[in-house]
């Protein structure tokens, strides 16, 4: 005996939809690869940009004191002439301007040389203080050295893409910047290149 009716819903509910024309489907699908390829285009360069973003370079004092010594002139004065034509952005640190208040006058008017449009003013940040605290506690540098341990946090803290320095034994130096690179990943900073004007200068 059988109990109850089995309606189609197909059958009775179901309306189909006349299909598009192939001429509009077509249309569609040209429209869509003509905004992805705009897209493709915009993202494409917008890595390029980023490609030719100028590098930010920190120098401490010695670079600046460099471009009046014999010694260091040359490839001083060439940094400072790729800071002035804008080909590098000059990064410029609070510190720095107060160690130069001791310096003559001369070394102190480096820094016109520059335009502010290529400059690059830092804070003072109190995360670089407790960074320079920790190279000196993880034996980078000595408590004597607090303010070569300032410049190197104050150029990891800003995220620079090159500090330069005249300073072989304290700063550029192979061993101790082994160990500022391990403080900052510990501390969750990028890796800082180090180098001297002279090899700024042999990459130019």
């Amino acid at each position: 005996m059988k109990i109850g009716y089995e309606v189609s819903f197909n059958r009775y509910f179901f309306k189909p939809e006349q299909m598009r024309p192939l001429a509009e489907i077509q249309a569609d699908i040209l429209a869509l690869e003509r905004q992805t390829e705009g897209l493709l285009a915009e993202i494409m360069g917008g890595m390029a940009s980023s490609c030719e973003t100028k590098l930010r370079v920190y120098v401490d004092t010695s670079v600046i004191g460099g471009c009046h010594d014999e010694e260091f002139q040359k490839p001083s004065r060439r940094l400072f002439e790729r800071f002035a034509s804008g080909e590098l952005t000059f990064v410029l640190s609070p510190l720095v301007l107060e160690e130069l208040q001791a310096s003559p006058r001369r070394v102190r008017e480096v820094l016109r040389l520059v335009p502010d449009t290529h400059t690059e003013m830092l804070e003072a940040l109190p995360q670089a203080e407790r960074l320079a605290a920790k190279y000196i506690e993880q034996g980078a540098l000595t408590p004597r050295m607090y303010p070569d341990a300032m410049h190197i946090a104050n150029a990891a803290v800003a995220g620079v893409d090159v500090l330069v320095s005249w300073n072989f034994k304290h700063i550029v130096n192979v061993h101790r910047i082994r160990t500022f690179n391990d403080v900052n990943r510990k501390m969750g900073y990028g890796i800082l290149d180090i180098r001297s004007p002279k090899e700024m200068e042999d990459d130019d």
